[in-house]
């Protein structure tokens, strides 16, 4: 996905999936069995240049 608000751009990628022996059980089970990441990178524009703030991760 990307964001676009006023001076700042984020560009953001998030994944999720999980184990093959979970995918007969219902979507109440309590096993986990996943693989989640994200990551967000930060832009800005500053002096009408495209800057690159940050990545994000989590997961």
């Amino acid at each position: 996905m990307i964001y676009i608000e006023n001076d700042e751009i984020s560009i953001s990628y998030n994944y999720m999936t999980h184990s093959k022996i979970i995918e007969d059980f219902d979507e109440y089970t309590d096993y986990h069995s996943e693989s989640e990441f994200s990551y967000i990178w930060q832009f800005k524009f500053i002096s009408n240049k495209l800057h690159f703030i940050r990545l994000a991760i989590a997961g």
